[in-house]
């Protein structure tokens, strides 16, 4: 059927089921995984926010260049709601998903897709991975693509005039404190599609004083930065999973990683997006460009599925153009509405699968950091176990009526600890035998050195040891043994 024949439902219709798209792949997710990775600092951050907001983010007490504090900010506006921790946490990434619904369907519209094209784009969009875990976790991306998204709608929408420029430079100014360098894919898309749709447009002097907005706003964070000793980190934000700390051979295995993300994250859409790519790239050369900026994740989203998340409205409209288009045309028959309806369960049986996976992975730390939760003089060392160490936090800071945490050591490293640092940091916590970094946790993502939390414990009664198999010398009980992970007791 042509696109001129089709007597399509009212854009609100299609609002209306996309909304119903989203609410049933998210809301049964919100309390299914422990913290998960990244979540569980942010839980950690968030609450450091509540209780002491400050314009530099902190975890542990540190000063933190990881990421702005704008989404800390608005996640402690939802942190002590009557709900499940987890819920209470991902529930700012699911409202910013839901928002963002209609903004792409528009965006996609503007950008000369039919409704029906719009439509079905923007449920290709919903069903995937790469959407459906950003806007149930607790990450920064969902409200990150949000801003990114309305400063692009914004900039397409000619009807507001000259001076929407203005405020879409305001959003992109804020957009820059969620996700930091992300926020350059505002002008980015701002100028692709001017270039292709109204050229006159880029000699304009205010749409021209709008692209300062970024570099403006990435002056004003140096200089914050620098107020709070972190003025030579400037690079971690920007460089952060994207360049590897062990060279060329990390820097493929972060590629390799990154394809394997793609594949397992969003493969059958991005897969059905080539051939659709191909065909119809020069009749829609702005979302050829937005489809382009995928090489950035690739490159960098080892294992990271919300990487892939800004580019993905690119990846489901060439997906769409795959399945959707004959001869030019929309044809949405039988065959395309059969085809859509597998390749949706099919994407969803993918993400289920992942979740449970997820799932069954992250639970052992959880359940440690549980049975840690509330004991005096803990120590956690060995490999990196975020979900660990904030179920024993914020258990506690929650449930104590100062809002006060107990104390604990923890040593840890991206990289595995060899079993000699291992055995000397278990006979003497501020040992300095061997090169750590303490009072900071800053270039933690970026570097492989092992890091020190500041404690004022000398005894451990109780020690969680991650990924070793070295044993604490005079503890009496193991009280836990799963997943890697071995709780000591009677250590004293």
């Amino acid at each position: 059927m042509s696109s001129q024949k089709e007597k399509a439902p009212s854009q609100s219709r299609f609002i209306i089921a996309l909304v119903l798209i989203f609410l049933i792949t998210r809301l049964p997710l919100l309390a299914y995984l422990p913290l998960v990775m990244d979540e569980a600092v942010y839980g950690i951050m968030i609450e450091a926010q509540v209780h002491a907001p400050t314009v530099v983010p902190t975890f542990l007490g540190y000063p933190m260049s990881w990421k702005p504090a704008l989404f800390f900010w608005t996640a402690s506006a939802f942190s002590h709601l009557p709900l499940p921790m987890e819920i209470a946490y991902r529930l700012p990434s699911f409202l910013f998903g839901l928002a963002t619904i209609p903004i792409v369907f528009q965006i996609l519209r503007k950008a000369g897709a039919t409704d029906s094209c719009a439509f079905f784009s923007t449920a290709i969009f919903l069903l995937s991975m790469f959407t459906i875990y950003p806007n149930a976790a607790a990450l920064i991306d969902s409200m990150m693509f949000f801003l990114i998204s309305l400063a692009v709608l914004t900039y397409m929408n000619e009807e507001w005039g000259r001076k929407r420029f203005l405020l879409a430079a305001a959003i992109a100014f804020i957009a820059f404190f969620t996700k930091f360098i992300l926020a350059a894919m505002i002008p980015v898309l701002a100028i692709a599609y001017f270039y292709f749709k109204r050229k006159e447009t880029l000699r304009d002097r205010l749409f021209l004083l709008s692209l300062l907005a970024v570099p403006l706003a990435f002056s004003l964070n140096l200089a914050l930065f620098q107020q709070n000793g972190l003025g030579n980190e400037l690079v971690i934000p920007l460089g952060s999973n994207t360049v590897s700390p062990n060279g060329l051979q990390g820097q493929l295995m972060r590629a390799s990683g990154a394809i394997m993300t793609l594949l397992l994250g969003g493969g059958i859409w991005a897969a059905i997006s080539v051939p659709g790519f191909l065909a119809h790239w020069r009749k829609n050369l702005f979302m050829a460009c937005w489809y382009a900026l995928t090489i950035f994740p690739m490159l960098a989203g080892t294992y990271m599925i919300w990487y892939f998340l800004p580019v993905m409205p690119a990846i489901a409209y060439f997906a769409f153009m795959s399945l959707g288009m004959w001869k030019g045309q929309v044809r949405l028959d039988k065959l395309f509405y059969i085809t859509f309806a597998m390749l949706a369960i099919a994407s969803l049986g993918l993400a289920s699968f992942l979740y449970y996976y997820l799932h069954e992975f992250n639970v052992a730390e959880k359940n440690a950091g549980l049975m840690l939760s509330g004991k005096e003089n803990v120590l956690i060392i060995g490999k990196y176990p975020p979900t660990l160490v904030a179920y024993k936090y914020l258990t506690e800071l929650k449930g104590s009526p100062s809002g006060t945490p107990k104390d604990f050591g923890w040593i840890t490293s991206v990289a595995q600890i060899s079993d000699e640092r291992m055995a000397e940091y278990l006979a003497d916590y501020h040992s300095g035998k061997f090169p750590i970094v303490d009072g900071t946790f800053s270039e933690f993502f970026t570097t492989n050195q092992t890091f020190r939390k500041d404690t004022n414990i000398t005894r451990f009664d109780y020690v969680a040891v991650v990924g070793s198999n070295v044993v604490p010398h005079g503890c009496r009980d193991v009280l836990s043994n799963d997943s890697g992970i071995v709780v000591f007791g009677g250590c004293g």
